[in-house]
C-alpha cells in the first residue's frame, strides 16, 4: 500500500494579490475569491487586496478581515488624464503593488475549487518556476500569413509594428492567473510591458475605453524571450470563446456540465473556475454560485455575493462583439446574475 507524500506548509514570503477598483461589485467578488482560497488550505492564506473606496463600499469591517492587508493604490499608476480609472494599466504595475517575494495574482471574477483541490498542491507546482501566465495558445511567425483566432489584434500588424523576432513565440495570455517571483528578469518584463502599454504600435482592441493588459504582456514576452517553462499548465477553467463556435459543446464539451463525470474532469484538470469576459453563460454562473454559497456557509457568513453583469457593460460588449450577441441569445447571464 502506497500513500502520497504530505503536502508542504505554506511557502514563506508568498501570497495572493487581488485588485478591485471603481465598482463595489469587484470588492464583492474579491471577498468571494478570498473565502474560496482560505477554505482551500488548512491555514489562512496571505491575501493583499488593492482597492479604492468605491470597491469596498459593500463590505463590512468583518468581511474586510479576510484580507491580510488592503492597499489604496497610488492614483498615478492607473488614473487617466480625464479622471477615469484604468484597471488594465494598474495590472502592469503588479511587481510594484505586491508586498510578497512570490506572488500569485488572480482576477477576482473566479473561485478556487474548494473541497476538491488543495491550494498547497498549486503552490507546490508553481514553486518550480519564477514566471507563469495562463496561456491559451502560442503563435509562431507562420501565423502572420494565416487567419488566426487571436482576439486583441491582427498578428501581421503586431509582428511588423513591434518588429518581433522571426523565431519568437507570440503567446495568447490570459492574465487572470499570473505567478511571478521578485527577480531581475521579471522586473525587466513588467517595466517593458508598461512602456508598451503607453506606446502602442499596432491597432489593438479595447475593453470599453481602455486597452487591455494582455497584448503588452504578450509582446513583452516575444521581444524579451521571457516565457513560462510550463506553457500547458492551465489552472483556470474558462469557457471556450472560439470565434467560430462560441459557447458550443463541440468547442468545449465540459462547459455545460451535462453529467457529473464532466464536472470531475474539469476539477481534475483545473484549480479555479474563472468567469469569462461578458457575458458568461448560465451554466458557469450557476457553478460559481454553488461554490460561493457553500463557501459563505462554511465560513459562517450566511450571505454570499452573487455574480452580476451591469446592463451598460453588457450592452457595450454585445454591441462591439455581434457574433457573441448572436450566439449568446437566450444563453447569457442577465444583469441579476441569474
Amino acid at each position: 500500500m502506497t500513500s502520497n507524500p504530505p503536502l508542504p506548509e505554506w511557502p514563506a514570503d508568498t501570497g495572493v494579490l487581488l485588485i478591485a477598483i471603481q465598482r463595489s461589485h469587484y470588492g464583492e467578488l474579491a471577498y468571494n475569491m478570498a473565502l474560496s482560497l482560505h477554505l482551500g488550505t488548512p491555514s489562512r492564506v496571505p491575501i493583499t487586496l488593492i482597492a479604492d473606496e468605491p470597491a469596498l463600499s459593500s463590505l463590512s469591517e468583518k468581511q474586510c478581515e479576510v484580507f491580510e492587508r488592503i492597499i489604496d493604490p497610488d492614483p498615478t499608476l492607473y488614473v487617466e488624464p480625464d479622471g477615469s480609472k484604468n484597471p488594465f494599466r494598474l495590472k502592469t504595475w503588479l511587481d510594484h503593488l505586491t508586498p510578497y517575494r512570490q506572488t500569485l495574482y488572480l482576477d477576482v471574477d473566479g473561485l478556487f475549487f474548494t473541497r476538491y483541490r488543495d491550494l498547497r498542491e498549486l503552490f507546490e507546482h508553481l514553486s518550480e518556476t519564477s514566471f507563469h501566465i495562463q496561456e491559451e495558445f502560442r503563435y509562431d511567425r507562420s501565423w502572420v500569413e494565416r487567419p488566426s483566432q487571436y482576439f486583441w489584434g491582427a498578428l501581421d500588424e503586431i509582428w511588423s509594428g513591434y518588429k518581433l523576432p522571426d523565431n519568437a513565440w507570440y503567446v495568447d495570455y490570459n492574465s487572470s492567473f499570473f505567478w511571478f517571483r521578485a527577480t531581475e528578469a521579471n522586473r525587466r518584463f513588467f517595466e517593458h510591458a508598461r512602456q508598451l502599454y503607453d506606446a502602442p504600435r499596432a491597432k489593438l482592441k479595447k475593453v470599453g475605453a481602455f486597452a487591455c493588459d494582455e497584448a503588452p504582456f504578450s509582446i513583452a514576452s516575444a521581444q524579451l524571450g521571457h516565457y513560462s517553462p510550463t506553457p500547458t499548465f492551465r489552472p483556470l477553467y474558462i469557457q471556450n470563446f472560439s470565434e467560430e463556435r462560441p459557447w458550443s459543446r463541440e468547442a468545449n464539451p465540459f462547459q455545460e456540465f451535462a453529467t457529473q463525470d464532466d464536472f470531475r474532469k474539469v476539477i481534475a484538470r483545473h484549480y479555479f473556475v474563472s468567469l469569462p469576459a461578458i457575458p458568461p453563460t448560465r451554466s458557469v454562473v450557476k457553478l460559481y454560485h454553488h461554490f460561493a454559497r457553500s463557501n459563505a456557509k462554511a465560513w459562517g457568513d450566511g450571505d454570499f455575493f452573487a455574480f452580476r453583469v451591469e446592463k451598460k457593460l453588457l450592452k457595450e460588449w454585445l454591441a462591439e462583439n455581434p457574433l457573441c450577441a448572436e450566439n449568446a441569445t437566450g444563453r447569457a447571464v442577465g444583469p441579476d446574475g441569474q
